[in-house]
């Protein structure tokens, strides 16, 4: 993994006991986009690593919280996230827009289950 703009070419472990996280290096993902896809992707190998091992942790499933950043490369990160991470149920809090968006880029395959709930207001 890399620091900044260098990415390193290494073999992906991870401890079983310790939380998988990733470093960025900054707070917002505009900043590198290319980084944090190449992350994304290799945390989506070390998750399923971790379900290849761990039958409890495959049928558990996964919770993938995404920035709200939705406008132009943020949607393009958001539905590689769907691509990468192979997800089946994709959650829309309050934007009902963004679903309808995201429905219809994967318009072509019936894999994803696109959901809004409204937002909670306290």
């Amino acid at each position: 993994l890399g620091n900044g703009d260098c990415i390193f070419d290494q073999k992906l472990e991870h401890d079983e006991l310790q939380p998988i996280v990733m470093y960025f290096g900054h707070v917002t993902p505009s900043k590198n986009f290319h980084v944090i896809r190449s992350q994304m992707t290799d945390l989506a190998q070390l998750v399923q690593q971790k379900c290849d091992q761990d039958p409890m942790a495959n049928s558990a499933g996964w919770i993938i919280n995404t920035c709200g950043w939705v406008e132009e490369e943020g949607y393009d990160l958001l539905v590689d996230t769907c691509k990468i991470f192979e997800a089946d149920q994709v959650l829309v809090l309050g934007q009902e827009r963004l679903q309808y968006k995201l429905k219809q880029s994967f318009n072509e395959t019936k894999k994803y289950n696109f959901v809004t709930l409204p937002k909670s207001t306290g």
